[in-house]
Parts: C-alpha cells; sequence; structure tokens
C-alpha cells in the first residue's frame, strides 16, 4: 500500500494520544514489534546471535563538529532563542529541548533543581566565555542542540558495536562543502547532513 494512504498515526505509533492532542514533535519515530524489528533495537543489540553476526561488519560511523545550528534558526527544539538571541533565553528552553532529545521527564517545580544543575553542565562545557556574543550564543546552542539530538546517540551506538566486537571507524567532520556557506554564517562550519555530501560523492561532482 501507498504510504501517502496511511495516517501519520498507525506509522508513528507514539504513546497514546487522546484524539485532540497535538501531533508529537517527532513526527518519524522508531517502532519496533513488527517483522523489520521485532524489538527494540537496544534488545537486539543484546541479542546472543544478532552479537555475532554484527561482529563480522564494518562499520563507519560518524557525526559532524556542529550538528544543530538548524534549530537555532526556527523555534522548534528550542522555543524561544531562534526569535531573541540571549543567553537567558537559551538557558530558559534547555529543559524542555533536554526532555525531548534525551526522553528525560518532563521539567517541572519538583526537577527544578536536577534542570538546572544540567543546564549549568551544558553551558559551562560549551560556552567558554563570561561576556559571551551573538556569535558564542549561536555556536553554543547549534552545539547542544545536535549533541542532544544527533551526537550523542551516534557514540552511544559507535561505543556498543565496538564492545560487540565489530571493527568501528568513528569520524568528526570539521569543514563542510563549500556551497552550505551561502546559507549559514561563516563561523558555522558544519552543520547536520554535510558529511552526507562527502559519503555520496557530491563533493567530487
Amino acid at each position: 500500500d501507498c504510504l501517502r494512504t496511511k495516517p501519520y498515526m498507525d506509522l508513528v505509533k507514539p504513546k497514546p494520544l487522546k484524539e485532540d492532542d497535538p501531533p508529537p514533535f517527532f513526527m518519524w519515530t522508531p517502532i519496533h514489534g513488527d517483522k523489520f524489528f521485532p524489538k527494540h533495537p537496544k534488545e537486539l543489540l543484546e541479542d546472543v546471535e544478532i552479537k555475532e553476526q554484527i561482529k563480522g561488519i564494518k562499520f563507519i560511523v560518524g557525526v559532524n563538529d556542529i550538528e544543530g545550528y538548524m534549530f537555532v534558526k526556527i523555534p522548534g527544539l528550542l522555543a524561544t532563542f531562534p526569535g531573541e538571541k540571549t543567553l537567558e533565553n537559551l538557558r530558559n528552553d534547555l529543559p524542555m529541548a533536554l526532555m525531548m532529545g534525551l526522553s528525560t521527564p518532563e521539567p517541572s517545580e519538583e526537577n527544578k533543581a536536577l534542570y538546572d544543575a544540567l543546564v549549568d553542565a551544558l553551558l559551562n562545557h560549551y560556552l567558554k566565555e563570561s561576556n559571551p556574543t551573538e556569535e558564542d550564543l549561536i555556536t553554543t546552542a547549534g552545539r547542544i542542540a545536535g549533541g542532544l539530538l544527533q551526537q550523542a546517540q551516534t557514540i552511544r551506538t559507535a561505543n556498543k558495536l565496538r564492545d560487540i566486537g565489530a571493527d568501528v571507524k568513528f569520524y568528526v567532520l570539521k569543514k563542510g562543502p563549500s556551497h552550505a556557506k551561502m546559507f549559514r554564517p561563516s563561523f558555522i562550519e558544519t552543520d547536520h547532513g554535510d558529511d552526507l555530501f562527502f559519503c555520496f560523492g557530491a563533493s567530487h561532482a
């Protein structure tokens, strides 16, 4: 059957929603329990037979140095920062970004201290300037957003495959394709998807 005829709820199978609930933030999420993925991927990686198959596979896995500049441009993962790029807005947006990126509990008064500590740790790691410029804030937001949505999961997967015994090569792309410079500031060297141009040879076309 053509996927265009399928209701999106049948495809993504999110947590149970009431009819008047808005669509989930991530429309396309992994599903399991069918022939293609009989179990959750984490469970499959613990299966003895599958581990033996993985040991014979060579993997190349990687990330871009900055993966999340796209989230700095339009509201989404970061709700207010794209509109007004201030440290206060970035700090206020990060609890929800953590929840959406890492599936942590919804921010509330009960866990405010935990989220405050997580946000402080992220900003202390990524934002070295005591009086940051807008450029500093944009770079920091791009690194954090990309780390939450792309880099953390990629690194975790690569480490798991390596621990199983597979041959894993890991890369970090620090320079994007030259044509991408037309669409972003000069201080943003890479963004999500840049490595695809090199993986599929477009940089040589």
